[in-house]
């Protein structure tokens, strides 16, 4: 979904209101990538010399995946943890996966 705005102005101010404060990648631009972990309310004001409008989104977030990732493994061929992989019985896409060891 992307709002559209009509401007009869010579000018024209953008403000989205995060409820969360860190969901959003922009608060003045017109199509901000958002990421937050719950469903979330967000609004959009539009203004210019003339008139204010806003509008509210909701952004609803599915919470009822279930993933497990372990949290160590051992990938040292003793048989013992040998092999990552996350397990659900939903299915989803990863976009993003960091493995890193403590040192």
């Amino acid at each position: 979904m992307e709002p559209v705005v009509i401007n009869a102005g010579n000018s024209l101010t953008l403000l989205w209101k995060d409820p969360l404060g860190t969901t959003l990648s922009c608060w003045e631009c017109l199509n901000p990538y958002s990421g937050p972990l719950t469903s979330t309310d967000y609004i959009l004001i539009a203004s210019n010399e003339l008139c204010a409008d806003s509008l509210q989104i909701f952004l609803f977030v599915d919470e009822t995946r279930r993933v497990f990732a372990p949290n160590v493994f051992s990938p040292n061929a003793d048989g013992i943890n040998d092999y990552f992989y996350l397990q659900s019985p939903d299915f989803g896409i990863i976009h993003s996966l960091i493995i890193a060891d403590r040192w």
